[in-house]
C-alpha cells in the first residue's frame, strides 16, 4: 500500500513570499541517489505519477510514497526552493487525521462529542468518520450545547446508529489547510487561459490574475453561482472550476466595475473577440452586451470586428476608441442590420465608433434603431460615428427627441433616413450616397449643420411628405466636376412652416443642381437655382415654407432662372455706391418680376455715352469726372424697371434717353436733360413701351 506524503494531497509553498508554488515541480529519487523513483496517485499505487510531479495553479497534487525517498521541489521556472533526503511513508508526515474522538450520531448529518472541541472541530475543516464504512465529508458548522459539541457535516453519506469515532483532519474541505485557506485571499495566482483558471481548486476569496487579451482579475466566490455560469457560455465573467463547472459550490468570478453608483464597463475581449477583421466576433459581442444587462457601457478597442448583427438593449452604451479607429464590420452575405436594438430604443448611446456594412444590400440601414419597439430617444444619442459601405441604407432611424452630432455616411444608397419628430441633428456629413443624402419624415425635426458631396439623384436633404415645422440651417452642398444632384434640398407635399436658412452650394454650375438648389413642391412645383459668385457657390440666408411663402437671398442681381413667388426679396451682395439695396418679386413666375428697392448712397460714375441693360436696373447713375454731355440710353421698357441718375458736374450736362421706348412728358425717343449740378430723378417702367419720371428734383428739361 502506498502512503500519502501529506494528507491526500501534497503542497509547496514559495519559501520567500508564502504564496503556493503555482506550476511546480516535485523530482522522487531513490533517498540518497539521483536516481528517480515514482510516486503514486492514489493509495492502492497502481498508477503512476509523471516524474517530476506537476503541481496544479494552486501549487499541490497527489502524491503517494511507497518507501524512502529523496524529494527536489523546484518552481515552474526549473529554480530549485527545497530538497528533502530522505522522506519515508513511515514519518510523522503521513498523520493528516488527527484528534480522535468518540462520537455519537445526532442525525444522518450530524454527529456529538462530549466535551467542548469547538476550537479544534471547526467549520470548513475536512472530516473522518467511522461509521459502518469509513465515510469523509467537511464541517458545515459547530455549536457547543449542554456540555456537548454538536458537529453539523457534509458528508458522501448519511450517518448511522453505528457511527463510533471521528478524525478531524489538519486540512480543509478543499484539501488545503486550514491555516493556509484562512489567508489565502491575500494570495493572488496567475493564469494565461480560462482553462488554467478552470483547473484552480476553488477557495473562497481567493483571487487569480489572468493574462493575455481576456485579462483581469478573478475571485472565487463560493456561493451557488449555477444560474450566473449558465447565462456567460463564453466564461467572460464567470468561470467555474472543473471540479463543477455547473458552478453551484461557486466560481470565479471577475472583479469589475459594478457598483449601486457606477455603472458597469465590460470589453467584448473578455469574452474571446479578437477584433482582427478576420474572426467573427459576433458571440463574443452580444455575450458582453448582455452581461451588461440594459444598465453599462461595452468598451471597445482599437481595430476591426467582423459580426453579423448585434443586438442592443435599453440603457447600453457602446463606445469606441474614436470613429476610425474602432470598426465593426459586417460579415459579407449579410441581408440584416448590423446594428439593432432588441424592443427598446431608449436611454441607448453609441459614440466614437465605426460601422461598416462591408457592401451588403441593407435595406433596413447598417445601423438600424427604433423599429422594434419603442422609438429611439428621450437621452439616446449616436455622437461621433462613421458608417459606410451598403447597397441600400446606412443609419436608419425612427426616432424621438433623440440627438445625432457629428454622424458620417459614406457610399450608401441613402444615407440617413430619420424618422420620428424632435429630433436634433447636428454636424451631419453624406458622401457619395447614391440616390438620398439624408431624409427627413416626421414634424419638427431640427438640422444645425448638413454637408453633402458626391452625387444624389434625388436629393441631398430630402423632408418627406407631411414633415410639418422642420428646422432646416447652415447646410452646403457639393458637387463638382460630373456629380448632378436631383436638388440639394427637397420639399414633399404639405412641408409646411419649414425654416431653412444658411444655404449655399458649391458646383460647377447650376447644371449640377437638376431641380434647383431648393426643389418646393409644398407650394406647387417650385424650383430654386439661386444666383452664382464666379459660377461656383450660392447662398440662401432664408427661406419659409407655410403660409406666406418667402424666400430671402443674399445676391448681386435678381434671379434669372427658377420658380419664385411674389413677396420673395434678394438682398444685395454688392455693397457698392449706386446699387440697389434689395430686389422685391412683384409677380410671380419664372423667374419671376423683381423691383429693386433702395440705393446704396452715391453713385456709379459715367464719363461718356453708354446704352444701358436690364442688368443696371435698380442703379443709380452719374456724369461725374466727365468731359462733355454724357447721355445714357435705357434699355427698352420692361416690368419692374427703375433706374436713378443725379448730375454731378456743374459744367457739363447729363441726357438720359428712353431709346426705343416712350418717357412720359417728353416723347417717343426723346431724351430728358439734368440741368443744374445736383439735380437728381428716378424712371421707372409705367406700362407697355413706357417709361415714367416718378421723382424729381432741381432743374430738368426735355428734349423738344
Amino acid at each position: 500500500m502506498a502512503v500519502s506524503i501529506i494528507g491526500p494531497k501534497f503542497y509547496a509553498w514559495d519559501s520567500d513570499t508564502g504564496a503556493p508554488l503555482a506550476f511546480g515541480k516535485v523530482f522522487t529519487y531513490q533517498a540518497g541517489t539521483n536516481t528517480p523513483k515514482a510516486t503514486f496517485q492514489s493509495e492502492d499505487g497502481v498508477t503512476e505519477n509523471t516524474n517530476p510531479v506537476i503541481l496544479n495553479g494552486a501549487g499541490y497534487a497527489d502524491i503517494y510514497l511507497v518507501g524512502s525517498y529523496k524529494i527536489v521541489v523546484k518552481d515552474a521556472d526549473d529554480v530549485e526552493v527545497w530538497t528533502a533526503d530522505p522522506v519515508t511513508d513511515a514519518s510523522g508526515l503521513q498523520k493528516e487525521w488527527v484528534n480522535e474522538r468518540a462520537a455519537t450520531q445526532v442525525s444522518p448529518t450530524s454527529f456529538s462529542l462530549v466535551g467542548n472541541y469547538t476550537d479544534v472541530y471547526e467549520a470548513g475543516k475536512a472530516v473522518k468518520m467511522d461509521d459502518t464504512a469509513i465515510i469523509y465529508g467537511h464541517i458545515d458548522s459547530v455549536q457547543y450545547l449542554s456540555g456537548n459539541t454538536v458537529v453539523e457535516v457534509t458528508a458522501d453519506s448519511s450517518l448511522t446508529s453505528d457511527l463510533s469515532r471521528v478524525f478531524v483532519s489538519l486540512l480543509s474541505a478543499s484539501g488545503i489547510p486550514k491555516s493556509v485557506e484562512t489567508n489565502i485571499n491575500r494570495r493572488v495566482f496567475n493564469a494565461t487561459s480560462v482553462d488554467d483558471i478552470q483547473n484552480l481548486v476553488g477557495i473562497n476569496g481567493a483571487q487569480v490574475s489572468l493574462s493575455g487579451t481576456r485579462f483581469g482579475i478573478f475571485r472565487f466566490n463560493s456561493a451557488n453561482k449555477s444560474a450566473e455560469v449558465s447565462e456567460d457560455l463564453l466564461k467572460g465573467i464567470y468561470i467555474a472550476p472543473s471540479s463543477d463547472t455547473s458552478g453551484a459550490s461557486g466560481a470565479w468570478v471577475r472583479q469589475y466595475g459594478q457598483t449601486v453608483t457606477l455603472q458597469p464597463t465590460v470589453r467584448s475581449e473578455w469574452f474571446g473577440a479578437q477584433w482582427d477583421g478576420v474572426t467573427d466576433d459576433t458571440d463574443a459581442i452580444q455575450q458582453a452586451l448582455l452581461a451588461l444587462n440594459r444598465d453599462g457601457k461595452l468598451e471597445c478597442p482599437a481595430g476591426v470586428a467582423m459580426a453579423t448583427q448585434l443586438i442592443v438593449d435599453t440603457g447600453i452604451q457602446i463606445r469606441g476608441a474614436g470613429s476610425g479607429v474602432s470598426y465593426i464590420k459586417q460579415v459579407s452575405g449579410q441581408t440584416v442590420p448590423l446594428i439593432t436594438d432588441r424592443t427598446s430604443g431608449q436611454n441607448i448611446l453609441i459614440y466614437d465608433i465605426s460601422f461598416d456594412g462591408n457592401g451588403n444590400t441593407l435595406a433596413d440601414g447598417i445601423v438600424n434603431l427604433g423599429f422594434n419597439g419603442t422609438q429611439f430617444g428621450t437621452v439616446a444619442m449616436m455622437k461621433n460615428c462613421y458608417i459606410r459601405n451598403s447597397m441600400g441604407t446606412g443609419l436608419k432611424v425612427n426616432g424621438n427627441v433623440a440627438q445625432f452630432d457629428t454622424i458620417e455616411v459614406v457610399n450608401c444608397v441613402i444615407g440617413m433616413d430619420l424618422r420620428g419628430v424632435s429630433n436634433l441633428c447636428t454636424n451631419i456629413i453624406t458622401a457619395n450616397c447614391s440616390s438620398i443624402g439624408m431624409n427627413i419624415q416626421g414634424a419638427r425635426n431640427v438640422v444645425r449643420g448638413f454637408y453633402a458631396e458626391g452625387q444624389s439623384s434625388v436629393a441631398c436633404l430630402n423632408l418627406a411628405a407631411d414633415s410639418l415645422g422642420s428646422n432646416i440651417s447652415a447646410v452646403t452642398i457639393t458637387g463638382l466636376g460630373s456629380n448632378i444632384h436631383g436638388a440639394g434640398i427637397k420639399l414633399n407635399a404639405n412641408c409646411f412652416l419649414t425654416e431653412i436658412s444658411g444655404v449655399s452650394a458649391a458646383v460647377t454650375s447650376i447644371a449640377n443642381l437638376t431641380n434647383g438648389l431648393i426643389y418646393d413642391l409644398t407650394t406647387g412645383t417650385r424650383k430654386v437655382y439661386g444666383q452664382s459668385f464666379g459660377g461656383v457657390s450660392f447662398f440662401i440666408p432664408r427661406y419659409n415654407s407655410g403660409a406666406r411663402t418667402q424666400l430671402f437671398y443674399i445676391e448681386s442681381s435678381p434671379p434669372t432662372t427658377g420658380q419664385h413667388l411674389s413677396g420673395d426679396w434678394f438682398i444685395g451682395a454688392a455693397a457698392s455706391p449706386g446699387f440697389p439695396v434689395t430686389w422685391i418679386c412683384i409677380s410671380s413666375g419664372s423667374p419671376g418680376t423683381w423691383e429693386p428697392s433702395g440705393v446704396v448712397n452715391g453713385a456709379i460714375a459715367k464719363t461718356s455715352d453708354e446704352t444701358l441693360t436690364s442688368a443696371d436696373n435698380g442703379k443709380r447713375f452719374s456724369n461725374s469726372g466727365s468731359a462733355g454731355t454724357v447721355t445714357l440710353t435705357l434699355p427698352a421698357a420692361f416690368a419692374g424697371a427703375r433706374y436713378y441718375f443725379t448730375r454731378r458736374d456743374t459744367s457739363n450736362a447729363l441726357r438720359v434717353e428712353p431709346g426705343g421706348s416712350f418717357l412720359a412728358g417728353g416723347g417717343f425717343g426723346k431724351y430728358v436733360q439734368l440741368d443744374s449740378d445736383g439735380a437728381s430723378i428716378q424712371i421707372e417702367y409705367l406700362t407697355s413701351n413706357t417709361y415714367v419720371i416718378t421723382s424729381q428734383s432741381g432743374s430738368v428739361s426735355f428734349e423738344s
